[in-house]
């Protein structure tokens, strides 16, 4: 997928004008690393311990 997005990207910016199938055979034989995203893992909120025990949560700001 990363690899498809930068053949798009080349083509856009008018680096190269070649056939996706050419991009995919010269980028196998050059192996380039792409840097790979991942999303940052979601935090745990509060969890409650059994059924009906976590309904209402207080959010007033105390000023000391």
């Amino acid at each position: 997928m990363a690899s498809q997005i930068f053949f798009y990207q080349m083509l856009n910016d008018t680096k190269a004008f070649i056939n996706l199938s050419i991009f995919y055979k010269y980028a196998r034989t050059l192996n380039p690393d792409f840097k790979r995203f991942k999303k940052p893992k979601q935090k745990i909120g509060i969890r409650a311990s059994s059924t009906l025990t976590l309904l209402h949560m207080d959010t007033t700001i105390l000023r000391v």
